[in-house]
């Protein structure tokens, strides 16, 4: 091609170019953006759920073009790795592996839906095709062929994996075999064609096929879950529960976007890719100790092997944390000792003192002892470790803590406390009580508090502080 020829040919592209830049402006700016996602049912079925939630965020951010990467449960990681995607939506275990080696970090946690009522929580349904095996028991799990979705699979394999250990079936020993499908759909249809006996998916996902006209739901038995608290949860369920699927950033992601992306999931209506995702939409990121507290025990990555621990990092990296340690300690330390010099009204000796406070740090060793705070003007109650511990309360959950805590209190002891915590008090008064409490089982326990009255400040209203035990574990420890 001539100059000349040339001149004209990129005269006419340019007009070309210009026109379309014209009729789309925004197209040539846009970022592409991936979000990677576990392909639980295949990559069509993931393209078709997932990806009206990317177009919903390209409407809503601009400047990016968001678009959906269905990935195998074993291509997570090497996405990430690889900077391929900026955004990952996956299951719980696989989130905290990408978050112990790539840095990811959770950004919102997504919300289920059945019959109008919201929740994110889920769990694993261990199940047969009833014409051939009613499941009944766990026990019934041995010597059988298992169909899972993924080694990698927390609803598709380690929610199921822990009750059968619980119950001392090991699946390396104790079953015929375990095979792993790749997705939950192909699970299904394994038991369901007499492949395997018994399957193993994640709650929601038998009523979703049979929804769909895939699966006839009459023809499933699954064991229940292993406590009746959880007979509420409206779908087939045979473990405890677990925090929803985290949607999280990758470590490179700018803070920008990431800010951008979290503020409208959290504000997508339920409704166009709310409903496409089969989802009542996202909240705040939840809190994923439960998950952690069970690969630990299973001992799956990123917990599968011991680590070797240098005490000056740890020291170094934690240092706060033992400070905030020690501090609570004395403040128990301070507590207990005017306590017991109110109850006894006496002075003690050099050699008592001493003696007591050697009890004192058994007592605390053994963690006996829960310190807690009460904000009565804005009705917000707060515990250390302990105190959960003490009452038997879960960490992990929506409900107030203050109405737990009170359910928890004998039905005849409750009115004596409210009167304690509603009771005008000066700053610095100090008043203890005893009550009962109820636990789960039906066994009643005595618990002793004892708290002093924090002054007001110029940022914060007065407030109760204290620190409870149960008083026989105390005696136990006053034992010469």
């Amino acid at each position: 091609m001539n100059t000349s020829g040339f001149c004209r040919y990129f005269s006419a592209t340019t007009l070309l170019l210009a026109a379309l830049a014209g009729s789309l402006p925004s197209a040539a700016a846009e970022e592409l953006v991936r979000i990677g996602v576990i392909a639980k049912r295949g990559y069509e079925i993931t393209l078709m759920r997932w990806q009206p939630m990317a177009d919903y965020l390209t409407g809503q951010i601009p400047g990016y073009e968001f678009e959906v990467l269905p990935l195998d449960f074993d291509q997570v990681r090497q996405a990430v790795a690889s900077g391929n995607v900026q955004f990952v939506l996956v299951n719980a275990s696989i989130y905290v592996q990408l978050e112990q080696d790539y840095g990811v970090s959770r950004i919102a946690t997504l919300k289920n839906q059945k019959s109008g009522k919201v929740f994110s929580t889920f769990g694993s349904v261990i199940f047969s095709d009833n014409r051939k095996l009613q499941l009944k028991k766990v026990k019934q799990l041995r010597n059988k062929r298992i169909a899972a979705v993924d080694k990698a699979s927390l609803g598709g394999w380690h929610m199921a994996l822990k009750v059968m250990m619980d119950h001392g079936i090991d699946p390396e020993h104790d079953v015929q075999s375990v095979q792993f499908k790749g997705t939950h759909d192909r699970v299904v249809q394994a038991v369901l064609a007499g492949e395997a006996d018994v399957g193993i998916v994640r709650t929601d996902h038998l009523e979703q096929m049979a929804s769909e006209g895939h699966i006839d739901l009459s023809v499933i038995s699954a064991l229940p879950p292993p406590s009746e608290s959880l007979n509420e949860f409206p779908f087939l369920l045979s473990t405890e529960l677990y925090p929803e699927w985290p949607f999280s950033r990758v470590a490179f992601t700018s803070d920008e976007l990431a800010e951008k992306v979290a503020a409208a999931l959290i504000t997508m209506p339920q409704n166009g890719a709310a409903t496409a995702a089969n989802i009542a939409g996202w909240t705040v990121p939840y809190h994923y100790k439960p998950v952690r507290n069970l690969l630990r025990q299973l001992q799956l990555p990123p917990y599968d092997k011991a680590k070797e621990v240098d005490l000056s990092q740890v020291a170094k990296q934690y240092s706060m944390t033992i400070i905030a340690a020690v501090l609570t300690l004395l403040l128990l330390a301070g507590l207990l000792v005017r306590q017991r010099l109110l109850t006894q009204q006496l002075r003690q000796s050099e050699q008592r003192l001493k003696a007591f406070s050697h009890r004192l740090n058994l007592a605390t060793q053994a963690g006996n002892f829960g310190v807690w705070e009460w904000h009565r003007n804005h009705k917000e109650l707060i515990w250390n470790q302990q105190m959960y511990q003490l009452f038997e309360i879960e960490t992990d959950t929506t409900e107030p803590l203050d109405k737990q805590w009170l359910a928890k209190v004998h039905p005849d002891d409750q009115q004596m406390v409210m009167d304690h915590l509603i009771e005008p008090r000066l700053a610095g008064e100090q008043f203890n009580c005893e009550f009962r409490i109820v636990l789960a089982s039906g066994k009643e326990r005595m618990i002793r508090s004892a708290c002093v009255i924090a002054p007001a400040t110029e940022n914060q209203d007065a407030y109760m502080v204290g620190v409870s035990w149960e008083p026989r574990t105390f005696s136990n420890l006053e034992t010469p």
